[in-house]
């Protein structure tokens, strides 16, 4: 196992997930700007804290849309017709 490999695991098991997995591209783009270690490391966990709250986000739209969805049984036909056209654009 290389350096990469060894701290991409640490990284991981610390659940930094998307730090991890971005590591090398990010090691890479430091090398050539010639950054700083704290730069570096403050790219790297932005990334990560970028990348949670896509997830989050994505996770709670998903989470309403299955709440509409469930409710919408009980909503009047026109205005469930009205939030599945509005979902669709």
């Amino acid at each position: 196992m290389n350096r990469i490999e060894e701290l991409q695991a640490k990284l991981s098991s610390l659940r930094l997930v998307e730090a991890a997995e971005q590591l090398p591209t990010l090691l890479e783009k430091a090398n050539q700007n010639d950054e700083t270690i704290a730069r570096f490391l403050m790219n790297l966990l932005t990334y990560e804290q970028i990348r949670r709250e896509e997830k989050k986000n994505r996770k709670t739209l998903e989470m309403g849309y299955v709440l509409l969805r469930k409710n919408a049984r009980i909503i009047p036909s026109s205005v469930n017709q009205h939030l599945v056209t509005a979902k669709l654009k």
